[in-house]
């Protein structure tokens, strides 16, 4: 199936300039800008509390990014609608 990327492009500038497609999946740049905030804030911030021995700043971080990562999950919502159809042949 192909598709025509300038077609696309082109109903993503009319509809709304605040859309942009990244990883062919359309986003919104308001709801990626907040979840990257809240990702690296949580990560550097448990990176900064954590003691200062060898495995756990690496830790801290990693918990962090984790607990940012699931932060963003439920805050920010998909905003796409998804319809199934039934071919001919199912029932």
């Amino acid at each position: 199936m192909t598709t025509n990327k300038q077609n696309d492009i082109t109903l993503l500038t009319e509809s709304s300039k605040e859309l942009i497609e990244v990883w062919e999946d359309v986003i919104d740049i308001r709801d990626l800008v907040l979840a990257i905030m809240i990702t690296v804030t949580l990560t550097m911030t448990l990176y900064a509390l954590a003691p200062d021995q060898a495995p756990f700043p690496l830790i801290f971080g990693l918990v962090g990014a984790l607990l940012g990562f699931s932060l963003s999950i439920f805050l920010i919502k998909p905003k796409r609608t998804v319809t199934l159809i039934k071919s001919k042949g199912e029932k």
